[in-house]
């Protein structure tokens, strides 16, 4: 250190000695010693770095080390209740877990191969009859799913309790969504629009499925009512698995039962807009003449355009939630619980639920534009501005449920929070206003990011080899 403390008094940093240096008969050892002090402050400097770096690589691995340790009797609780149970189990159900299991691999490792090959069994049977064709992906689901519940329910029963149903409902949808957020850019092409209507019809399921268990939670005796109906639990894995798998039977059960029902009810919120609801157009009319008659003027008058009355619709949803929010901040229980569920699922799935109708709208005005080549009178830039405010909400809802789904993880596992806790949190994730969903979803992105750029960074720097 104390070479370090003569830099300051180093002659080559000085002007003067510089010009009789250069332009004298000084010898070259005239800053030998300015030489030294440099390069050994050079090397103090360096191995003061390195124990920087060796004591900062250390920490990690002691904080490592630390939750591995933290985390090892809860490991070791999981592996000798693992170990306990299968001890209960006979040879039989033994044998038949592990070919389930060694089935699902397979399945996983040959995923790509085995869908090329049922493809091909398909359209072979399309032939002879489309319906079958088209049912015969869920009447396989749907069997082999009986058979295993029926032969293995003795190992498949632990998954049903409350610390593993999450996995399901839950855990699994928020992957997904992640994963789609993370792949791929929203362009709202035809293809893209298929797979973004599965992911929200799914997740309106999913929101009906976690209001319709939070409200029943708050009846008396429910746990010992769900005792004297079996197979509920099993079922409802089986449906909502199948529902984030096949966007088929996602769509038959959103047309046939989700949209008829969110829709009658829409007819009497006061922030919905029934021109994206897909409702019969006589009672869209009758609802029409019922409310909102500044609206209903002006839409019939063309004065304002969809974009500025969908904007407007949407104060009308803020609004909407800020009261009910208000209201029931101040219920007790168990009303609190039904407004934590109406503010963070029911609500958002209205919107959801409009979205998906009015994604469905604008794939099949892409598909009129492609396949007509017609004189359009309508302005490209209204279209592509139309485009630009769909995608923009469809990003604004998508970071939403990605917030709500991790909010409810933690309310689950980690700390089951107060009711106007969750009211508050999810009025500031969805007001339009507060936009805090989009400033959350960056955070919970970030491992995400990290993974994806580790595993495909190479792979989109081979694809591109002009790019550097």
């Amino acid at each position: 250190m104390d070479q370090i403390l003569k830099l300051s008094s180093i002659k080559a940093t000085s002007y003067q000695f510089a010009q009789e240096y250069i332009f004298s008969t000084v010898s070259f050892s005239a800053i030998s010693d300015d030489l030294k002090i440099l390069f050994y402050a050079l090397y103090t400097v360096l191995a003061e770095l390195s124990k920087i770096i060796i004591g900062l690589i250390l920490c990690l691995s002691l904080v490592t080390l630390k939750l591995g340790i933290a985390l090892l009797p809860h490991a070791m609780q999981l592996f000798r209740s693992t170990v306990e149970f299968h001890k209960k189990l006979s040879y039989y159900d033994i044998l038949i877990e592990t070919g389930l299991i060694t089935i699902l691999l397979l399945l996983f490792l040959y995923q790509k191969k085995i869908a090329e090959a049922f493809k091909s069994i398909e359209r072979s049977i399309s032939v002879k009859s489309k319906a079958i064709a088209k049912s015969l992906p869920h009447i396989l689901y749907f069997t082999s799913s009986l058979i295993a519940g029926v032969l293995g329910r003795k190992f498949i029963l632990p998954l049903t309790a409350n610390k593993y149903m999450p996995i399901f409902t839950t855990v699994i949808p928020l992957i997904t969504l992640l994963l789609f957020m993370q792949k791929r850019e929203i362009v709202l092409d035809v293809k893209q629009i298929l797979l973004i209507n599965h992911r929200f019809t799914a997740i309106v399921a999913i929101a009906i499925y976690h209001s319709i268990v939070t409200a029943a939670s708050t009846i008396p005796f429910s746990n010992r009512l769900l005792s004297f109906l079996p197979y509920v639990k099993e079922t409802m894995i089986v449906i909502l698995v199948w529902i984030q798998i096949s966007s088929n039977f996602c769509q038959i059960v959103f047309t046939s039962l989700i949209r008829p029902v969110m829709s009658k009810i829409a007819l009497y919120l006061p922030f919905s807009n029934p021109s994206t609801l897909n409702i019969d157009h006589q009672e869209r009319q009758a609802h029409q003449q019922k409310k909102n008659l500044l609206l209903t003027v002006i839409r019939t008058m063309n004065i304002l355009s969809d974009a500025q009355l969908s904007f407007i619709s949407n104060c009308f949803q803020d609004s909407m939630v800020m009261i009910v929010a208000l209201l029931f901040l101040f219920f007790p229980y168990p009303f609190s619980y039904i407004g934590m569920v109406t503010i963070g699922f029911i609500l958002p799935a209205f919107q959801a639920v409009s979205l998906v109708n009015r994604l469905s709208q604008h794939r099949l005005e892409v598909i009129r534009r492609n396949s007509v080549r017609t004189h359009d009178t309508v302005n490209p830039a209204l279209i592509e501005k139309d485009r630009l405010l769909l995608r923009d909400n469809v990003i604004a809802w998508a970071n939403y449920w990605v917030c709500l789904l991790s909010l409810w993880l933690f309310r689950i596992y980690v700390n089951s929070l107060f009711p106007s806790i969750i009211i508050i949190t999810t009025v500031w994730l969805q007001h339009s206003y507060f936009q805090g969903a989009s400033k959350t979803v960056p955070f919970i992105m970030l491992p995400f990011h990290i993974i994806y750029d580790c595993y495909n960074g190479p792979k989109i720097r081979e694809a591109q080899p002009g790019k550097r």
